[in-house]
């Protein structure tokens, strides 16, 4: 019986681990209204991030930041403007033991950067972050259509919903 209660109670604690972090889907649209609503100062931009050196190994708990260059362009109000490089640092956050990774390199994405002292950042944690990997024409306008009204509607969040 003593073995049993001991094997019941190690299920247990598998079955916490693993619902211990619940995320809701990543939506590029609220990710959008996230940032647009921050105190903080975001740009958007779409096109590819290389790290300038290597990337740190991966391990449980331990946030890292990675230096890179984020090659592409960046929009305003009125649309895209020139393209140009910029210095960024990706912040891999974690929550309790998960932590974000680094977005593939050299993939094109809409990234969200954070204005900051430092320079540009860019937030990479275990649920989503502030980037979209391969986004499509359509989610690209969308969001250009948010960033004219300043935020993205229900309508907008609804469209930009990724299909799985």
């Amino acid at each position: 019986m003593k073995k049993f209660g001991a094997i019941a109670l190690i299920f247990l604690a598998l079955a916490s681990q693993a619902a211990a972090l619940s995320c809701v889907r990543p939506n590029i649209g609220r990710t959008f209204n996230n940032v647009a609503a921050s105190k903080d100062i975001y740009v958007m931009g779409q096109g590819t991030l290389t790290a300038t050196g290597k990337i740190p190994k991966y391990q449980q708990s331990v946030e890292r930041q990675i230096t890179t260059e984020f090659t592409g362009v960046f929009y305003g109000v009125s649309g895209a403007l020139r393209e140009r490089t910029v210095l960024v640092t990706v912040d891999t956050i974690c929550f309790a033991s998960w932590c974000g990774s680094f977005p593939k390199t050299d993939e094109k994405m809409i990234v969200f950067l954070k204005k900051s002292p430092s320079g540009y950042r860019l937030e990479s944690n275990p649920c989503d972050g502030h980037f979209k990997i391969a986004p499509t024409i359509k989610e690209i306008r969308i969001l250009q259509k948010c960033l004219k009204k300043g935020e993205c509607s229900k309508t907008h969040v609804q469209a930009l919903e990724p299909k799985y």
